[in-house]
């Protein structure tokens, strides 16, 4: 029955229509003085489930209490700002057990380094009654996920789903992320991380592993954000590219031949309608296959970022096409390299690549891509 949440409601209504009793005795424990760490749980039809909520527009606002005020009572929780957004988009259902495999190690990674976790599950629409239901397992196994991690004791950071199953499908992942961002109102999320259900097993296993294939490599990853406060962005192996990058790294090659730059600079145009000067190239920045990390506020808080994003989507067309001569398509390519390049050229921040690369891709004209899945 997915997550308790009221088919046909609006997308941004809460899930679930009345508190559990749970939610009343953790009140009465507040009142009474006592450091609960209590999760208000919703109901449908008498079945609850014991995942935190994230209120609609919020990025961080805690079902029960401020996030402030939850955050000074907890015991161990994260600090302010120290929280992780993970942005998945799902529109291929078989890519799903390699991206929960991902989950479960942020989650792992994230515990350690005391940082909560806010998870938001993106899939657009679906018609056809069997990826229809293909989409409700993937949104009733993703809240298995958070219900069975917040009901284990000792955890020192909280995990919080919000899920929308109506996203127009525009602009491919690209496009929902968009749709995803603009839902997040306010933030006082200090990374997020952007995945996707990545058709092509070998890019998909390659970018989670260089991302998020074990609690490890999670750990490593935020343990640099937090090192380097001038680093911003951190792509995949092989696949972080710049105008000075590698060309023998076969993808790199061709991030910014000429055509595509002259996509880039029309798609710019349309995003700030000629107030924002084009980046110069040494400030051109992409991670190839569009999974990274990345401090939040350049992509979630940047008000003119958010302005050309509501721009653009009303004139994208519903629909993913292999062939890529669609405004929406061309806009998407060109935004795969446009949002990490507005971090470095519009926020001064730097990318890199994710740490302990063993996996050498150069000159890899198959795109075979040797890293395993996460696990």
């Amino acid at each position: 029955m997915g997550l308790g949440r009221p088919r046909g409601s609006p997308t941004n209504q809460l899930v679930g229509k009345a508190l559990c009793f749970h939610g009343l005795l953790c009140l009465s424990a507040l009142i009474l003085g006592k450091w609960l760490a209590c999760v208000l749980r919703t109901c449908e039809f008498g079945f609850c489930l014991n995942v935190a909520l994230i209120p609609p527009g919020e990025g961080a606002a805690v079902s029960g209490g401020s996030s402030d005020e939850l955050a000074s009572r907890l015991p161990g929780a994260a600090q302010e700002g120290k929280s992780i957004a993970v942005f998945l988009q799902v529109g291929n259902a078989e890519a799903w057990p390699d991206l929960r495999a991902c989950l479960s190690n942020v989650l792992e990674g994230a515990d350690a380094a005391r940082r909560d976790v806010d998870v938001h599950l993106g899939m657009f629409s679906q018609t056809q009654s069997d990826k229809a239901e293909a989409a409700r397992l993937v949104e009733s196994d993703a809240a298995n996920l958070l219900q069975k991690w917040n009901g284990v004791a000792g955890r020192s950071i909280r995990a919080r789903f919000r899920v929308n199953t109506s996203l127009e499908n525009k602009g491919a992942d690209i496009g929902l992320f968009l749709q995803q961002g603009l839902q997040v109102t306010y933030s006082r999320y200090e990374l997020l991380l952007k995945l996707h259900s990545k058709t092509h097993k070998g890019w998909r296993c390659h970018m989670l592993a260089s991302l998020c294939g074990s609690a490890d490599q999670v750990g490593r990853i935020i343990k640099l954000f937090h090192e380097r406060s001038d680093l911003g962005f951190l792509g995949p192996w092989s696949l972080t590219c710049s105008w000075n990058s590698n060309i023998e790294i076969w993808p790199c090659k061709f991030a910014f031949e000429p055509r595509v730059e002259i996509l880039m600079k029309n798609t710019w145009a349309r995003m700030f309608e000629k107030t924002m000067v084009f980046p110069s190239r040494d400030q051109y920045l992409m991670a190839a296959g569009s999974m990274f990390w990345a401090r939040s506020a350049p992509l979630l808080e940047d008000v003119q970022l958010r302005s050309a994003a509501q721009r653009l989507l009303p004139s994208w067309s519903l629909g993913y096409q292999s062939r890529c001569n669609t405004i929406a398509c061309l806009d998407a390519y060109a935004l795969e390299r446009i949002l990490p390049t507005t971090i470095k050229a519009l926020h001064g921040l730097v990318g890199a690549e994710a740490p302990d690369n063993h996996y050498d891709v150069s000159n890899d004209k198959n795109y075979s891509m040797r890293a395993p899945c996460p696990r």
